[in-house]
């Protein structure tokens, strides 16, 4: 038995080392953060939708994703949080803002060293996605984001 369970914790160490090797810039922390922030965004979004369905059958999508532009990713008000709390906003590599001045804040970059990502929120469907907003080497940034973030 316990080898069974020794083998099966090499073979899915063994897979996430792949997983991560495969990633263009796995070297770089500041990608591997914002791919678990965009993974984090993302299950939040999913599970906000969930509670509204479960509380008061409303299935409408969150309508924006931060209550400022200083703390970002926290919700729209407090009786729609989304991280317990938020990024801080910036502009300088491996950091998130929102382009929007007023609520609701649905348009974000993320910075890298070379590039920056636009990030869109879409409120009718609740996806944040960046590839339909980005060419060339930001939609290639991009894609390595949202494909670790999967």
């Amino acid at each position: 038995m316990k080898k069974a369970v020794f083998a099966m914790f090499v073979l899915s160490l063994s897979y996430a080392v792949f997983r991560f090797a495969s990633i263009h810039d796995c070297h770089d922390p500041y990608i591997i953060k914002a791919q678990l922030d965009i993974s984090r965004i993302n299950e939040m979004i999913a599970l906000e939708r969930e509670g509204r369905i479960f509380s008061s059958n409303d299935s409408r999508w969150i309508n924006g994703l931060s209550r400022n532009t200083q703390i970002l990713f926290d919700g729209n008000d407090t009786n729609h949080p989304l991280l317990e709390k938020g990024i801080v906003s910036g502009k300088h590599y491996g950091e998130w803002e929102t382009t929007d001045t007023h609520p609701p804040y649905i348009n974000y970059l993320f910075h890298t060293t070379d590039n920056t990502i636009v990030f869109r929120y879409n409120t009718t469907n609740g996806t944040f996605d960046c590839l339909a907003y980005n060419s060339g080497e930001t939609k290639k940034v991009c894609f390595t984001l949202l494909k670790a973030a999967e």
